[in-house]
């Protein structure tokens, strides 16, 4: 079936192999500064998320703390997305879910929610252990890997050649925080700079930039 909702302009559809439509009133969702339970600092706790929750995430976009998939990437991609999470203030990635928020449904949810935590504990250094749930979203499950902000950060990530990555998210980018990449961010008069950043992106920024290469 297919079934709309708005909120700020975003409109999510739920599309079904069947193609037949029913007609379901809209809902309207709430303004939620991101679904999840808050710490004091802001971020995300790994709390169970049913389906209003997953849709209200949809709703809000991609950002710092979402991430949009229609199906699971590459191992390395995933791995990098989860640390930056881990590193800056958590995260909520969504498998079955398209670029422009249409809910589709995850391709093999167990398989990939079983993938989701082999990531995590395999491609990370220190390893996770995300909160992954299967929500089903109308009669189509999302994947969702729920990552907070870790007391154990900062994670990285291995890009091969023994060179080790610290990914952070800078807005709905993910990005490595050394080298080349954390001197664009630190340039002046660029909007994606430092003035765009958070209090606590800047303290893992300063962090990674006071260690040696």
């Amino acid at each position: 079936h297919g079934q709309e909702a708005r909120e700020r302009g975003h409109r999510i559809r739920l599309v079904s192999g069947s193609g037949s439509s029913e007609p379901i009133a809209p809902r309207a969702y709430p303004r939620a500064r991101t679904a999840g339970t808050r710490n004091p600092a802001g971020s995300i706790s790994a709390m169970p998320l049913d389906a209003d929750e997953v849709l209200r995430i949809v709703a809000e976009g991609e950002g710092s703390r979402v991430e949009f998939k229609q199906g699971l990437p590459r191992r390395e991609k995933v791995a990098r997305t989860l640390a930056a999470f881990a590193n800056t203030r958590g995260g909520h990635f969504l498998v079955g879910v398209g670029d422009r928020g249409e809910v589709l449904g995850a391709p093999h949810p167990r398989e990939t929610a079983a993938e989701l935590r082999a990531i995590a504990a395999e491609e990370i250094d220190p390893p996770l252990r995300p909160k992954v749930a299967i929500v089903p979203v109308g009669d189509l499950p999302v994947v969702v890997a729920t990552v907070g902000l870790s007391d154990a950060r900062p994670h990285a990530v291995d890009r091969g050649g023994g060179r080790n990555e610290l990914p952070v998210r800078v807005g709905s980018s993910t990005r490595a925080a050394s080298g080349p990449a954390l001197e664009a961010l630190t340039r002046s008069g660029r909007t994606e700079g430092l003035a765009g950043l958070n209090s606590l992106e800047r303290d893992v920024l300063a962090w990674v930039a006071g260690r040696p290469d």
